[in-house]
């Protein structure tokens, strides 16, 4: 068994480490701002619902964030395998057959802090880069996991995710990995601070 340090505990204590706060956005980045104790315990105190149960809607969401059409692992199953297991009913309603199943499996490893380690088994497979095919420097390893390691990751995640945005613990010059924002947002202020540095030396060259 793995340990999976007391579920997302261990992701709310990093996140909730004073080292690692945000940046303030009106002072030098090089010098970080640390929460003031008082904000600090209401942070711990509200991290508690990282350690709740997986719920049977977070399941059925994260379900779909995996994606299709990629290698299966170790086991041999795909992530399609979870994610359309779906039967009609006689009433004509669809029913995720596996929800309950998936649900308890994950908050057995969840909750009590461990998972199989057959979950944290990687197939290896080396991709031809270039050069010499016979110099294994020359060939890059791809991991692939189970689908059921990958589904735990992005309900952790999503909840991590969804915390630091609501309490505002990241760096609002962050754009990178974030909902919304990408690496342009990031080239577009690059480009508006070039803009204005060309516009000032501009305006003062002028004027002498």
């Amino acid at each position: 068994m793995t340990k999976l340090a007391a579920g997302a505990s261990i992701a709310a204590r990093s996140l909730l480490n004073p080292h690692a706060a945000p940046y303030h956005p009106s002072v030098n980045h090089t010098t970080p701002v640390y929460p003031d104790m008082v904000h600090l315990d209401q942070l711990r105190s509200q991290a508690v619902i990282l350690n709740d149960p997986i719920s049977i809607t977070e399941v059925q969401d994260s379900l779909r964030k995996l994606n299709n059409n990629r290698a299966p692992g170790l086991d041999g199953y795909p992530a399609e395998f979870l994610r359309y297991a779906v039967m009609t009913k006689p009433d004509g309603k669809r029913e995720h057959v596996l929800l309950p199943a998936l649900t308890a499996m994950l908050n057995a490893a969840f909750m009590q802090g461990y998972i199989p380690d057959s979950w944290n088994v990687n197939l290896i497979t080396p991709i031809y880069k270039r050069g010499d095919a016979s110099d294994p420097a020359n060939y890059r390893p791809i991991a692939v996991g189970a689908p059921i390691m990958r589904l735990m990751a992005v309900i952790i995640n999503r909840r991590v995710m969804d915390f630091t945005e609501r309490q505002g613990l990241r760096s609002p010059i962050q754009a990178g990995f974030r909902p919304q924002m990408s690496c342009g947002h990031q080239l577009l202020a690059l480009q508006h601070f070039i803009d204005q540095e060309v516009q000032h030396h501009t305006t003062a060259a002028s004027s002498t």
